[in-house]
């Protein structure tokens, strides 16, 4: 598929589908929604995060913290 160029000058963006229309086509039957929230990670970082930044606040030479 060749990029159009529109009369505003502005290429249409290109489409990345292995068939026309598969991104709206329904899901596979064994797909299975991840649930991030039950996992053991999310549980830790979710406990620890302030407590994480704020050592990272008073450790910095800055005072900014991590870097972004």
């Amino acid at each position: 598929m060749e990029a159009v160029v529109q009369p505003n000058g502005y290429e249409e963006p290109c489409v990345y589908e292995r068939y026309p229309g598969a991104a709206s086509a329904p899901l596979a039957p064994e797909y299975r929604p991840r649930k991030p929230h039950d996992t053991v990670l999310h549980r830790v970082v979710r406990e620890n995060l302030l407590t994480f930044l704020e050592q990272g606040v008073e450790n910095s030479a800055s005072g900014e913290g991590y870097p972004k």
